[in-house]
């Protein structure tokens, strides 16, 4: 039954794309005009009204992140390991070897390999814990800020408050706040190396 709800989140999630990937190809073929017509938007921009209203609509520009990383996650993902897996099957041969086929049983070397994975698995989980605080730290220090025209004039605003519709000003060194299509452009390059 798991499965299945796996595979239908699966197919939800190819659908999604499918439409997304659309999407942007029908956006990507129209005109500048027919593009900002789609987008109810003009050159100057859109109003603080519209913007507020768009924001309401269609939320936060903020990447969801899912269920994030749970302590059952980082529990399986701690234990699952190679290192771990090899460690094991030793301690299953071990424990056919030394307990089950010997006439004097022996537990001791099946136990330190046991002790050996468990804690291996306790630092493993530990330290991931500790990455998952650093990460959520760095990106709480990091605000993203984009140039936009609101009102007919260029004003700053968080990442998060870009809408669709809105017109965009990027400099050299800026990241794109959203998918964007570029409506002038001069001397552009793209550093492909954050695309991969």
């Amino acid at each position: 039954m798991v499965f299945r709800n796996k595979k239908s989140v699966s197919r939800q999630v190819q659908k999604s794309k499918h439409d997304t990937e659309a999407k942007l190809r029908f956006l990507s073929l129209l005109s500048q005009e027919g593009l900002l017509d789609h987008f109810a938007t003009g050159k100057a921009g859109l109003t603080s009204q519209e913007a507020e209203e768009r924001l309401d609509e269609y939320g936060e520009n903020t990447i969801t992140a899912g269920q994030g990383n749970t302590v059952m996650h980082r529990l399986r993902e701690a234990v699952l390991t190679p290192f771990n897996m090899i460690l094991l099957v030793i301690a299953v041969v071990t424990y056919f070897t030394d307990v089950v086929a010997s006439s004097k049983p022996d537990y001791a070397t099946v136990l330190i390999i046991l002790c050996l994975v468990g804690l291996s698995s306790l630092v493993a989980f530990i330290q991931s814990r500790r990455s998952d605080i650093a990460a959520e730290e760095l990106l709480s220090m990091i605000s993203n800020q984009a140039d936009v025209w609101r009102d007919g004039e260029l004003t700053e605003i968080p990442f998060s408050e870009v809408v669709p519709g809105d017109i965009i000003r990027l400099s050299a060194g800026n990241m794109l706040p959203a998918d964007v299509r570029f409506l002038t452009t001069k001397d552009t390059f793209v550093a492909q190396a954050s695309l991969t």
